[in-house]
């Protein structure tokens, strides 16, 4: 049969398409200003710009009457070369083909010199700038009745003079799309414009990002002004300057309906909304223009689902926000306040409920009624207003950023926003977070510091209510959370902790099996974590639980009971207080070569639907090896999946080998993969097939890919490529590898009836019992029923990954049918090390 082609997105662009100059790794510009208008059926490489209009025409009837295409590297073709080009030029690697309004003549916006937009024309570009004049005074009311004539600015900002006006053209002021003029005729507290530009705000004493940007550039580029200095990209700083009102903030997994439907809701209340599945385009590097939107909204909305802050994108993004001063409105959808791990941070923060208190009781987590989601909508642009006119100022905690962890690592755009203030003077300020069942050994900790002239701050200072413990069980039958506090100290210790941590040059951390379990040290990791250079002395040997590892690492842990402590300690000490010093240098390269081992894993792995096990090496629960047996027979019979095993016995083995027989007995493609590290310097011949040099062996059946310099960073690999974990039995490492699906804010489906990591035990996250938007609650309790038999759970286990790929479809727009690597499912033996 002739091959009819590939479908190919259609995306109507505005003109201010183009935000970044330099992508990245791409020759993809960043996109800004899309509406998706739907799909064509078309093979690019065999047709001319010009047929692939006619099949446009054809098949797309939300396409406008009148348009001309955008190369991917946005570049606008005219009609005379639509049939000298190949349609391939307007696609990218995507397959999404943009188009852009076309008007008789060029539109173009028109902004006061800082930044403000009084509205838009439509004008030659060869016309002269008189002509424009003329044309900018009949077309924007707002120029016809101002007193003075307004003066133009070319391109580069200098002001074109009357007599000049005749020789230049509209292209000579053209910046982008846009043009400025400089008007000195009005009192700009009294502006009101015609039509008003979404990221400025009429009335407002509040000064323009740009001038804000403006200022603090000019504050940089003179020592006395105490701030650091930096390189200030112009091109980045117009691109905060251009960011959205609202950013809102959620867990993927948990909330990704709910943010498009707030969305909607709030740009019609007239606000502009950056939401990252909008903004962030293919080619361009995602935690970049995250930081970016941070940095250039006005309101920073989380949507606080269950997982919310114990993702790594959420993680970071609050915290971000915090420190950039942002005015925050959080949306509440959990039943207690605040938020466990955000304690600190959210102690006085005033929330928005997602529902009425007598709506919210009986509620589906994830139904959000219409009219819910219009009264959040509403109270946030309220709240909006009431911050612009300055009312609540007074309840802004203004951050020190004495020494933020990671500012080396964010855009130029984002760091000129953070510049430190070094508002704390004489010596150095050291706070040490620990569990008050260690005090001998903190005042010895505290003696040698100050000794070497520093200040000290502990928070056993801190009047804590109770040393509550993390339960592995919090959690009742139905696999719903308990009800448990969510702060174990008061607001006024919160606030005095967040104060003092803020104040602080570095933060040591005392950590022992007692701090693993304290709520309270739980959340003093959670607030210092990627705000201050941290100093990890462990107290005792203990097993360091998923969720303190993924947060801060073990590398570089001092141990308390060496005989050289206290000179390792004042070593890192002494590295931590040092500006030109990196401490997290490591760590950066080791993510660096993460980062190349995940795209040669995608690559080595098909783009398709794939699905991962994750599960211990021995059988513990009679029922287990028959349940891994047939979830793997009953994910075989869907001829979409692929299954992807750690290679390792087992769970994995189990599930891999009944996968393959089945497939073989339907007579269909193989679809087994196995992800094994190249080598492994630890002793795993009782787990897989090692050979002497620690290498290990491909298997027997399916395709064998090798890729990770350990385990351990195999999982992390795993984890990162693969959205869709399957968890059955398993120890430590199982628990290890859930936390790292959970940190990458990606899918753990439990069959919790085998008990293990499974089944809550060895520290696993609580969160991967709440049953995920899509899934059926009948199908989800079968992997709890005991009485269920093992078919039935494979079954039911096969429904829920369908559910999950569906529902991925729905919500981010992609093909069942070729989903990419990094939309994947994800069945791999965990192995428990």
């Amino acid at each position: 049969m002739e091959d009819a082609g590939r479908v190919l997105g259609v995306s109507l662009v505005s003109e201010l398409r183009v935000l970044s100059s330099s992508p990245k790794k791409s020759e993809q510009p960043a996109w800004s200003g899309e509406h998706v208008l739907g799909v064509v059926i078309a093979n690019p490489e065999a047709l001319t710009i010009r047929e692939l209009r006619q099949l446009l025409s054809q098949q797309l009837e939300s396409a406008p009457a009148s348009f001309r295409f955008v190369t991917r590297q946005g570049w606008p073709v005219s009609s005379r070369q639509e049939p000298l080009i190949k349609a391939v030029h307007v696609v990218d690697s995507c397959n999404v083909v943009r188009i852009e309004r076309l008007f008789a003549q060029s539109r173009v916006g028109v902004l006061t010199e800082d930044g403000r937009s009084v509205g838009f024309l439509f004008v030659d570009l060869t016309a002269t700038v008189v002509q424009l004049r003329a044309a900018m005074k009949k077309q924007i009311s707002y120029v016809s009745k101002l007193s003075e004539e307004p003066t133009i600015l070319d391109r580069n900002g200098w002001p074109i003079g009357n007599d000049q006006e005749s020789q230049l053209t509209v292209v000579d002021v053209l910046v982008g799309q846009t043009m400025r003029i400089r008007d000195t005729s009005v009192s700009k507290s009294n502006w009101v414009p015609a039509i008003v530009n979404p990221h400025i705000h009429p009335g407002s004493n509040r000064p323009s990002r740009m001038q804000s940007l403006l200022e603090e550039v000019e504050s940089i580029a003179h020592p006395g002004s105490g701030r650091q200095e930096a390189a200030v990209d112009p091109v980045l700083m117009r691109e905060v300057a251009m960011g959205k009102e609202v950013l809102i903030s959620y867990v993927r997994k948990e909330a990704a309906k709910h943010a498009r439907d707030l969305k909607d809701a709030l740009l019609e209340q007239g606000l502009s909304v950056y939401l990252d599945v909008h903004e962030i385009k293919c080619g361009v590097d995602w935690q970049d223009s995250l930081n970016d939107g941070i940095a250039g909204c006005d309101v920073f909305v989380p949507l606080l689902t269950p997982s919310y802050g114990e993702t790594q994108w959420t993680n970071r993004e609050v915290k971000l926000a915090d420190v950039l001063g942002k005015f925050i409105v959080p949306v509440n959808f959990l039943g207690d306040w605040p938020p466990r791990c955000l304690a600190i941070q959210f102690a006085t923060t005033q929330f928005i409920p997602w529902k009425l208190p007598e709506d919210a009781a009986a509620g589906d987590l994830h139904v959000w009624d219409q009219a819910s989601i219009r009264r959040v909508a509403k109270a946030i642009a309220e709240k909006l207003i009431t911050e612009r006119a300055g009312s609540n100022r007074s309840t802004e905690r203004e951050v020190t950023l004495k020494s933020y962890a990671s500012i080396k690592k964010l855009p130029s755009s984002v760091a000129v926003r953070m510049s430190l203030k070094e508002s704390r003077t004489g010596k150095p300020l050291i706070v040490v977070c620990c569990h008050v069942d260690q005090s001998p050994f903190i005042h010895c900790l505290q003696t040698l510091l100050r000794g070497c002239g520093y200040d000290v701050w502990s928070t056993e200072r801190l009047s804590v209510h109770e040393q509550e413990q993390l339960n592995d069980q919090q959690q009742n039958s139905s696999g719903r959370l308990k009800p448990q506090r969510s702060v174990s100290f008061s607001d006024e210790d919160g606030k005095q902790f967040a104060e003092r941590v803020d104040e602080a040059n570095c933060v040591v951390l005392v950590l022992s099996a007692a701090f693993a379990k304290s709520l309270a040290c739980q959340q003093q990791v959670f607030y210092c974590e990627h705000r201050k250079r941290l100093v990890k002395v462990q107290y005792e040997k203990f097993a360091v639980p998923p969720w303190l590892s993924m947060l801060i690492g073990t590398r570089a842990m001092i141990d308390g009971q060496a005989s050289d402590y206290e000179t390792v300690l004042k070593g890192h000490v002494k590295l931590a207080l040092d500006p030109t010093v990196d401490p997290d240098a490591e760590d950066a390269a080791d993510e660096e070569l993460i980062s190349r081992d995940i795209e040669r894993l995608k690559s080595m792995l098909p783009e398709s639907n794939m699905v991962y096990i994750s599960g211990g090496i021995d059988f513990y629960n009679p029922k287990s090896k028959e349940i891994c047996k047939a979830i793997g027979t009953a994910l075989a019979r869907n001829e979409l999946l692929n299954l992807v095993t750690g290679g390792f016995y087992g769970v994995g083995e189990t599930v891999g080998k009944s996968f393959f027989a089945e497939r073989e007995r339907l007579k269909l493609p193989g679809g087994v993969y196995h992800v094994l590290p190249v080598k492994e310097k630890k002793d795993f011949s009782a787990k897989a097939v090692q050979n002497p040099d620690g290498s290990f062996a491909k298997l027997s059946y399916g395709d064998t890919v090798f890729c990770g310099q350990s385990v351990r960073q195999r999982e992390t690999l795993v984890s990162r490529v693969l959205t869709i974990s399957i968890i059955v039995e398993g120890g430590p490492g199982a628990a290890h590898e859930a936390e790292e699906f959970q940190w990458n804010d990606h899918t753990v489906v439990p069959v919790r009836v085998t008990g293990g990591a499974a089944g809550g035990n060895f520290g696993v996250p609580l969160t991967i019992f709440q049953i995920p938007p899509g899934v059926s609650a009948s199908d989800w309790s079968q992997l709890s029923n005991e009485d269920a038999s093992p078919e039935e759970i494979g079954s039911a286990t096969e429904r829920i990954i369908q559910s999950l790929l569906s529902l991925d479809v729905a919500v981010n727009g992609q093909t069942y049918t070729a989903l990419s690597p990094a939309s994947t499912v994800s069945m791999a033996s965990t192995q428990d090390v």
